[in-house]
């Protein structure tokens, strides 16, 4: 399921400005989408660990055939 099953009528509109509405409900809650995501990923990004401060990597051990 995509967002145009939700937002697009399943009967066409009869009159153009409803038309319009529902063109700028839909990119509206788009827009919202995007917004929220980038609001995510930024909380994310920003709770993650710094490299020196979380646990020293261990040393990869050499593998001889």
């Amino acid at each position: 399921m995509n967002i145009d099953d939700l937002l697009i009528p399943r009967h066409p509109l009869p009159h153009l400005h409803e038309q319009q509405v529902a063109n700028a409900c839909k990119q509206l809650v788009q827009n919202v989408i995007v917004c929220w995501n980038c609001l995510y990923l930024n909380q994310y990004l920003f709770r993650r660990p710094e490299p020196s401060v979380s646990r020293s990597p261990t040393p990869l051990r050499l593998v001889r055939p």
